[in-house]
């Protein structure tokens, strides 16, 4: 069963004007596995106005469904998630949709919104939902993976780890029978997590190592490293582990990925790993609220378990007792206790164990030996509560909660010294940027609307932070300029508007900030990356060159544009999330596009100029990828060669022509792409050359179709190139149709 044949047909069906939307329908999928997010949210909205415009309730399905695989497997926004899921069930069942293939992936929607809420919680109901769905399909359907999936993970929820595996072993048998196939990375972390739990690790290992999915994008790599550093540490082998573990930047967009991530850490940091535990709290603190805000509440008891014991195991009491606290919360969520009191019950004694700090009988005597010996975190709390009318020690306790991860426990105190001390500016901020921290934006607008009269610093700080959470950049700009003319701002206001300036391709502005951050004494760094990108946008090569300089990078000359040879890298297009193109680095944040991509929905990319990000997107230190910022088109046109593989001398001899005419190649070579001759059902190697046209030479169209015809002549292959014919309208288009066709090319 192919469902996407319908997407591709109501695509091609679309309106010539609906171009656009047609584009979109396309990356939807690859932007979702891709941790696109932000692109989702912004292209969903539209998508859906459109397609309701048209009528079109199957493209209204697909496009909803995609954007829960963002929401529920990706980013597991729950709280929002569910009811849309559920709402688009109900959708999904109307007359005029429920014939839609994509109604089946709707129900694994809904049945993995209640398994991210509380899995094992909902074990039973899941098994429930996947059984009755699998009855209306085969292994025939794509959707088989996915509801096979979500059965085979509640057996796990459940601790039925033996049928699990059983499972995973039916359903892949029933796929190869199906014809699917079968790659390492199907049912992995199902097969694996069930060997794990089955005390079978060395397996489970090196199942993880093996996974790859050619579908699933950078997601599905995070994912496999996370599962390889918990196995390692559960096998003892802690330097391999550590040394792979990434840092928490590398999931902090994913909350699918936090609880692996934080139990990779957890489990290192019980063995002892040197730097795991205590430096990564904060990031535990992090992902346990924001699991619990998002209606996770499983995942979030599991890992403020974990952080309270990791806090208690480092003598840290407090910090402990703030993620029992959260755990708490959380526990209050779940729908059936399976344990998590015995969990919790675990995690209390690692921070009860924990000695409470003993204070001197006065502030002064206090004051002195901190100042002598310095001051536990534990006993700054406690001084805290002994001594709260100490303003300035209690605001940098406040600060110290948020670096832990902890906004609530801030906000707490600082509201306090707030009420005691309604007329000070620190202690307002400190209230503000709690607030902020929390995500409390009605709170902030409030705060902001009772500011004394010695806040005004403040208060445009926190308000640019309101103004471009509610979308108004262009406000948030002003009230950093209104910060900026008091001559009193810091390096953090020019870097925030440069920032801000920056996502609005403000690059005058970004220079011009960065240059008034500069001027502050700041120190070479990431922002001189920004403000290289943006000269070059501009082709401000002083200013890209005197970048350079700041951060060390030597240069062949000293004036002019950068035009040099800094290796081969890849780069994305936004619009092409789904590949990545090869170039040649010029410069700081420059490349010319290498690829030939060949023919399909785009235009060509080869002999583009892009400017890129110079932050990469992937781990490879030999071919970084980059994202494009701009680019300057290369002026090509594309065909395909397909067919019979002639032979790689043959091939060589084609291409050697064809670049001696001005006609660029680049041929792509697969074991696996075999022609069946229809005749004696004999395999033959297959070939794919792409071949790039100068568009403004249109008169080399007719040269290389001349080419084509005698290469395949005197080499006897069975090739065709379509999309030349097609162009030119050559008589010779209806037989090379039929060959294909007979030849499967």
């Amino acid at each position: 069963m192919d469902i996407w044949a319908w997407v591709q047909a109501a695509r091609k069906g679309l309106p010539e004007e609906e171009s656009a939307l047609a584009r979109r329908l396309a990356y939807l999928p690859s932007w979702v596995n891709d941790q696109d997010h932000a692109r989702v949210d912004a292209a969903v909205p539209e998508m859906l106005a459109d397609v309701r415009r048209l009528g079109l309730p199957w493209l209204e399905v697909f496009v909803r469904h995609w954007r829960l695989q963002s929401l529920v497997f990706h980013r597991q926004e729950i709280a929002a998630s569910l009811p849309e899921a559920v709402a688009l069930l109900e959708r999904a069942h109307r007359d005029d949709a429920k014939d839609c293939p994509q109604t089946v992936c709707v129900a694994q929607d809904v049945c993995a919104s209640y398994g991210y809420a509380d899995g094992p919680g909902y074990g039973e109901q899941r098994i429930a939902v996947s059984e009755e769905t699998l009855a209306r399909i085969d292994a025939s359907w794509p959707c088989f993976h996915c509801i096979s999936s979500e059965r085979i993970s509640a057996l796990n929820d459940l601790g039925r780890h033996e049928e699990a595996l059983e499972a995973v072993e039916t359903a892949l048998s029933a796929m190869r029978d199906a014809g699917h196939v079968i790659e390492t990375g199907d049912f992995a972390w199902s097969r694996s997590e069930a060997l794990r739990e089955l005390g079978r690790v060395d397996e489970a290992l090196r199942v993880a190592q093996r996974a790859e999915s050619s579908a699933k994008g950078r997601s599905f790599e995070r994912e496999k490293v996370l599962h390889v550093v918990t196995y390692q540490a559960l096998l003892d082998r802690i330097d391999e582990a550590t040394a792979a573990l990434p840092e928490w930047e590398a999931v902090s967009d994913t909350a699918s990925l936090f609880e692996d991530w934080c139990e990779a850490v957890y489990l290192l940091a019980r063995r002892g790993a040197e730097g795991v535990g205590l430096r990564q709290l904060p990031s535990f603190a992090i992902a346990a609220r924001q699991l619990l805000d998002q209606g996770c509440p499983r995942d979030a008891f599991r890992i403020a378990c974990w952080g309270a014991e990791i806090a208690g195991g480092f003598g840290r009491l407090e910090v402990g007792r703030a993620f029992l606290d959260v755990a708490g919360r959380a526990r209050r969520g779940l729908v059936k206790d399976l344990g998590a009191d015995e969990q919790l019950g675990h995690a209390t004694r690692a921070v009860d164990a924990v000695e409470a700090p003993v204070l001197p009988d006065s502030w002064e005597a206090f004051d002195a030996e901190s100042s002598a010996n310095g001051v536990s975190f534990d006993a700054a709390v406690a001084a805290v509560r002994r001594w709260p009318d100490q303003l300035g020690f209690a605001l940098n306790v406040a600060r110290h909660w948020r670096a832990q991860g902890f906004p609530q426990a801030s906000r707490a105190v600082t509201e306090a010294l707030l009420a005691a001390n309604p007329d000070s500016a620190d202690a307002w901020l400190g209230v503000g940027e709690a607030m902020r921290d929390e995500g409390d934006w009605e709170g902030l607008a409030g705060l902001l609307e009772q500011a004394p009269e010695t806040a005004d610093l403040h208060v445009h700080w926190l308000r640019s932070f309101l103004l471009e959470q509610r979308g108004d950049r262009p406000g948030a700009i002003a009230a950093l300029d209104a910060l900026l003319d008091t001559g009193r701002a810091g390096v953090g206001a020019a870097l925030r508007k440069a920032a801000i300036c920056r996502a609005m391709e403000r690059w005058s502005d970004v220079i011009a900030s960065i240059d008034v951050a500069i001027a502050m004494g700041m120190e070479p760094g990431s922002p001189d990356w920004d403000r290289i990108v943006a000269a070059t946008v501009l082709g401000d090569w002083a200013v890209v060159r005197d970048g350079c300089a700041r951060l060390g990078i030597e240069l062949d000359d000293d004036a002019g544009p950068i035009e040099e040879a800094w290796g081969v890298v890849r780069v994305r297009y936004p619009e092409d999330s789904d590949h990545h193109s090869w170039a040649e680095r010029t410069g700081p944040v420059t490349a010319r596009v290498l690829s030939i991509h060949g023919p399909g929905p785009e235009r060509e990319r080869h002999a583009d100029r892009v400017i890129f990000e110079p932050v990469p997107l992937d781990d490879d230190r030999e071919y970084p990828l980059f994202r494009v910022v701009r680019f300057e088109d290369g002026g090509f046109e594309s065909f395909a060669l397909d067919g019979e593989n002639p032979g790689e001398a043959e091939i060589q001899r084609l291409r050697d022509e064809l670049g001696a005419l001005g006609i660029p190649t680049r041929s792509t070579h697969s074991t696996q792409y075999l022609l069946k001759d229809p005749d004696t059902g004999a395999s033959h190697p297959g070939c794919y050359v792409r071949i790039a046209v100068p568009r403004a030479r249109p008169d080399l169209r007719g040269v290389l179709n001349t080419a084509l015809k005698r290469f395949a002549a005197e080499t006897g292959a069975r090739l065709v190139w379509l999309e030349l014919l097609e162009a030119l309208g050559d008589s010779a288009l209806d037989a090379q149709r039929a060959l294909a066709e007979r030849w499967g090319i």
